[in-house]
């Protein structure tokens, strides 16, 4: 009769502890969403509204520049992460986008002037160091992220629905950001727009201080308290520096995920750097003014956004029944299938074939990074040098991309 109760008590508080984690991922999930509609948002247009702008290869180098810094913020963010509280260092590390962001404002500012700050030596100086910091510190803001699901999914032992989860409400910043800047952009000009990005991501900066602590249950849980105790050993056994990031590639397992992880990194690239120029290849754009050009390519990125938001819950619960490593084939399948579409489209050059490659591009983007990170959680045990390997490689797969897109422009 005893041990009848005992189990009741553990069901019952595992059900707590379950519903009081799943909150927390949705609430956190929710602040991104908010944060990045004005942050993706402006990255998915700035190569285009820079160029429009006059500054030809400013968006390149800018995107460039945040890979490459992103790269070097991973051998220092792993040192001091899990030391910082979790609400702390996502407002601290989302700061750097937010000064991006605000660069935008003084290259839409100076499109017209040649003078003091609006030379172009203090338009590239400002971008760039603005891009560095930004850079910079997204390692910082994606790693606490990854290892706040983390945190979250030990309990339930299902990290890849949580991660499916985080990443398909993450990704709704991709839809609201999009469709709401495609019907303003043409009334409130760039300028303005960017004011609104600022406004936006200022307020998902500061609601990044209200994220919950994941809680540590130990009371009356058995089998939570073996838990506890495995995440302190290990924590014992961690002796992380910026080089332990590096030597986890010698693992085999590892070893068959670097080019996947590289892959995720091509995948931003590709959306940030080349995605516009299929669009625009796609629509009379002589007839049309800057703004209207730009709405064009966010109705093409809202779609793209709405099927980043279904990739993520539909790859999340099919990633809880069927092997992490099938999951990933079936999604490489299909990016093959929307890069040899975007190719096609340079030829046929048909503005609805675009959607198309968006809803491919989507489904597979949020898909391979969750799927990726939830391998990390569980069967890598969450150690912390692996997710910022995961986010070290997916900026040397950005770095690359970007330069074979400036090379391809020229």
């Amino acid at each position: 009769m005893m041990q009848v109760m005992i189990n009741q008590i553990i069901y019952k508080n595992v059900i707590i502890i379950k519903f009081d984690m799943l909150c927390s991922l949705i609430y956190m999930s929710l602040v991104f969403a908010v944060y990045l509609s004005a942050t993706s948002t402006g990255l998915n247009v700035m190569t285009q509204i820079f160029e429009q702008k006059g500054f030809d290869y400013l968006g390149n180098i800018s995107i460039f520049t945040i890979f490459f810094f992103g790269m070097i913020g991973n051998f220092v963010c792993i040192l001091y992460i899990r030391k910082l509280p979790y609400h702390h260092s996502f407002f601290i590390h989302s700061l750097g986008y937010l000064l991006f962001l605000i660069s935008g404002l003084l290259v839409c500012s100076c499109a017209d002037k040649e003078d003091g700050i609006c030379s172009d030596f203090w338009i590239y100086l400002v971008t760039i160091i603005s891009s560095a910091v930004s850079g910079f510190t997204s390692s910082g803001l994606f790693i606490t992220q990854n290892d706040y699901v983390a945190q979250l999914s030990k309990y339930s032992k299902k990290a890849g629905l949580y991660y499916g989860i985080a990443w398909a409400v993450l990704q709704l910043s991709q839809v609201i950001g999009s469709l709401y800047s495609a019907f303003l952009i043409v009334k409130i000009k760039q300028f303005y727009f960017y004011c609104l990005m600022v406004a936006v991501a200022t307020l998902g900066s500061l609601s990044f201080l209200l994220v919950p602590q994941p809680k540590r249950y130990t009371h009356s849980v058995v089998l939570l308290q073996e838990d506890e105790q495995q995440f302190k050993s290990t924590q014992e056994l961690r002796k992380l520096n910026p080089i332990s990031v590096i030597l986890t590639m010698k693992e085999f397992r590892v070893q068959c995920f670097i080019f996947p992880m590289m892959i995720t990194g091509c995948l931003l690239s590709f959306q940030w750097n080349v995605m516009h120029y299929v669009i625009e290849n796609s629509i009379n754009t002589s007839s049309l003014s800057d703004e209207e050009i730009t709405k064009y390519t966010l109705f093409v990125m809202t779609v793209l956004g709405c099927c980043e938001v279904l990739g993520g819950i539909f790859v999340g619960v099919f990633n809880s029944y069927t092997p992490k490593y099938t999951s990933q084939l079936l999604q490489f399948h299909l990016i093959s299938i929307a890069l040899l579409l975007a190719i096609m489209n340079t030829y046929e050059q048909n503005y609805g074939l675009c959607f198309l490659i968006a809803i491919l591009w989507g489904l597979v983007d949020c898909g391979t990074t969750s799927t990726l990170l939830a391998i990390i959680a569980q069967d890598w045990n969450d150690h912390i040098q692996y997710f910022g390997l995961f986010n070290f490689l997916q900026c040397c797969g950005g770095m690359i991309s970007t330069i074979v897109s400036i090379i391809k422009t020229n």
